[in-house]
Order: structure tokens, then C-alpha cells, then sequence
């Protein structure tokens, strides 16, 4: 049996659980048997907790308690998948939608 790679699905959110309704739907269905999703909080008014802990529960959540620039945001969260041992981290901005299933392990092939 094959071993998949770890890959860490990346998502930078500040104050956009209107997006986060919209884009975690298709990336939390795939079909790829090796992934986790990391939402990176930085300063949002509103902590996106409760709503991922209802609507999403498998989904991670990093709150950094603190606004930091979009870049900063997202090396964050890759430092945090990195020491949780992801292989590779995929970048997702929260206003995308739409991921076929089978998305990932076309792009791990």
C-alpha cells in the first residue's frame, strides 16, 4: 500500500466567514486520503471558532491574536504545518471555490 505525503491545506481568514462558508465545503470533501485544513486567523473582530467548530469540525483553526500582513499571515500557518509534519502545504485564498474531488491527489500524482 501506498504511502500519501501529508499535505496541510492553507487558509488565511480575517473577519470572512461569509467566504470561509463558501470555499471549506469543497476543500473539506476531496478525496485525498492524506490531508488536513488550517485556517489562520489574524485579527479578526470575531473569532471564526465557533463557527468551525459547528460547521466544520475537523478543520484547524490558528488564532494569532493579533493583525499581521496577509504574507505574514500565511508563513504562519506554514511554520505550523511544517512542525506538524505536513510534506506539502497548498495555499488557498478564501474567496476560492470549487475544487474538483480528486484535486489533490492530481496535483501530489
Amino acid at each position: 500500500m501506498k504511502v500519501l505525503p501529508q499535505v496541510q491545506v492553507v487558509l488565511r481568514n480575517r473577519d470572512a466567514e461569509h467566504l470561509l462558508a463558501e470555499c471549506l465545503p469543497t476543500l473539506c470533501d476531496m478525496d485525498y486520503g492524506n490531508y488536513s485544513i488550517l485556517v489562520v486567523d489574524d485579527g479578526s473582530k470575531s473569532s471564526p471558532h465557533n463557527f468551525l467548530k459547528k460547521n466544520f469540525p475537523d478543520v484547524q483553526l490558528l488564532e494569532l491574536g493579533k493583525t499581521l500582513e496577509y504574507c505574514q499571515a500565511l508563513n504562519a500557518g506554514i511554520e505550523f504545518a511544517e512542525a506538524q509534519g505536513a510534506e506539502f502545504v497548498f495555499v488557498v485564498n478564501t474567496d476560492t471555490r470549487n475544487f474538483s474531488k480528486d484535486y489533490l491527489s492530481r496535483v501530489i500524482e
